[in-house]
């Protein structure tokens, strides 16, 4: 038997969605509780509003971290067990930790645009509340986020479609076994090919089939994304008119407004920066992370924040940079059957053991950025078997 905490804030969703809202999001919980029973997981519902957040919801960042430490040790949770939220940081606050490299520059200077590192991280430690990344390297809790779509203060028309779909995946049932797809879907820019190959290559003995942009442009099919994994490798960037395309070299490969169908049950692992930015939306585009999510994915792993796929200086093992590794090995632990926060735990602290066995890098701004930087949405303890 494991135990799930299900942290969310009812006062927040209320807010967002009105009392019917709240209704619509307790319902289906009640319909993962049932799912999770049936799995011998026993979900445990953390109400943050009842822990003194009634306002301010996504910058109470130390009294939310608090609240969740408090319940893993009231209900006794141990290592293997799970935390799922529910909702997006202005349901329940991301973490706003200090990005140590911020002050200093890789070529493409993407640090200089990211002071802070939006991050999950904090949830999967029992340290207490900090500011600092290298705070949060003893992880042990398996963490992972059901998003709804971020609204901007005082936004009139707030979606709950994207909440309670994702929800409602999660307590769906997988195909098993998996589907017979062609065994994955990755795009990337041409400069990351040699990493993105790396990446997939620890999952899959044939890397042929990437997609690179230049070479192919914004137009994808449906059938081209059926395949369960999906594996990213693109240009991100942090400027609000340029959050909904993923880019190849230089030209916008892959843009919310366009994305094919998309199958449910897919698992993503993003390698590009800003993958899993959960910016305010108002009249644009949903984050692409959001629109896999509300077509019933059953995990998308990416950065909040510029990731490091091509850059020499930030390479970890075996000729891997740093996001390389965190997304090539997770998708390598989910095919191997873990769940997905299981998967994204092991991960962090191999990344983790690799840095402090590392000459001379060690744990620097980067490796310290990047622990920090990557989250997992999706329920914490969903499995998915993968096509190998």
């Amino acid at each position: 038997m494991s135990l799930k905490l299900v942290v969310t804030n009812s006062a927040a969703i209320r807010a967002k969605y009105g009392d019917s809202g709240w209704d619509s999001v307790a319902s289906a919980l009640s319909t993962l509780h049932s799912y999770d029973a049936s799995l011998s997981i026993t979900d445990y519902l953390v109400d943050l509003s009842t822990s003194g957040i009634a306002s301010n919801f996504s910058t109470e960042t130390v009294t939310t971290k608090n609240a969740i430490d408090k319940a893993w040790l009231d209900y006794m949770c141990l290592v293997g067990d799970f935390i799922t939220i529910i909702g997006g940081p202005d349901i329940v606050a991301h973490q706003r930790l200090y990005n140590p490299a911020n002050n200093y520059c890789l070529d493409d200077g993407g640090d200089v645009y990211d002071p802070y590192v939006t991050s999950d991280l904090p949830y999967a430690s029992d340290s207490p509340w900090s500011p600092n990344i290298s705070s949060f390297l003893d992880v042990t809790r398996s963490v992972g986020r059901i998003p709804d779509v971020s609204a901007p203060p005082q936004s009139s028309s707030p979606n709950i479609s994207a909440l309670l779909n994702a929800i409602n995946a999660a307590a769906a049932p997988l195909a098993n076994p998996p589907r017979t797809y062609p065994p994955y879907f990755s795009i990337c820019a041409q400069e990351f090919l040699s990493s993105c190959e790396m990446g997939l290559g620890l999952s899959f003995d044939d890397v042929s089939k990437i997609y690179t942009s230049p070479s192919h442009d914004s137009n994808w099919t449906a059938s081209q994304a059926l395949p369960q994994t999906h594996y990213f490798m693109c240009h991100g960037f942090n400027n609000p008119n340029l959050y909904p395309y993923w880019y190849g070299n230089t030209e916008p490969v892959y843009e919310s407004e366009t994305l094919p169908a998309l199958p449910a049950g897919v698992v993503v692992s993003a390698a590009n920066c800003y993958g899993a930015n959960l910016y305010p939306v108002s009249n644009g585009d949903w984050p692409i992370c959001n629109k896999y999510m509300n077509s019933g994915a059953a995990a998308f792993m990416g950065s909040t924040t510029a990731a490091y796929a091509k850059k020499s200086p930030v390479t970890v093992s075996n000729g891997l940079t740093n996001a390389v590794y965190m997304t090539g090995y997770f998708l390598k632990h989910v095919q191997s059957g873990m769940s997905c926060g299981a998967a994204l735990l092991q991960v962090r602290q191999d990344f983790v053991k690799s840095c402090k066995s590392t000459y001379p890098f060690d744990l620097s701004p980067w490796n310290l950025k990047t622990i920090g930087q990557f989250l997992l949405m999706g329920d914490a303890s969903r499995v998915v078997y993968l096509t190998s």
